[in-house]
């Protein structure tokens, strides 16, 4: 494999790292705070766009970042609706 594609694969590893701490706070504790709805949802279309130019190119690395943006984002709208006015302990005024 080359270097470029391990470094790309390392930065999914990142993009993951930065997305489940969020992801687990939303479903876990049903908590919706901080989290706006417009944004991700244009961030949702987007990924599903890029996906269609990484797949034509077969670039793996830009595949699978697109599939895990765009699973973990739809992840984070459909909770994000579904808990979008509960507050947990901690968010809680």
């Amino acid at each position: 494999m080359a270097w470029h594609n391990i470094l790309g694969y390392l930065g999914i590893a990142l993009i993951a790292i930065a997305y489940v701490p969020r992801l687990y706070h939303l479903v876990s504790k049903k908590c919706g705070a901080h989290l706006t709805q417009r944004p991700h949802a244009l961030f949702l279309v987007a990924s599903v766009m890029l996906f269609f130019p990484a797949l034509f190119e077969k670039s793996g690395v830009f595949i699978t970042l697109t599939i895990f943006l765009a699973f973990a984002t739809a992840t984070l709208v459909y909770y994000g609706k579904r808990y979008g006015n509960s507050r947990c302990d901690e968010h809680k005024d």
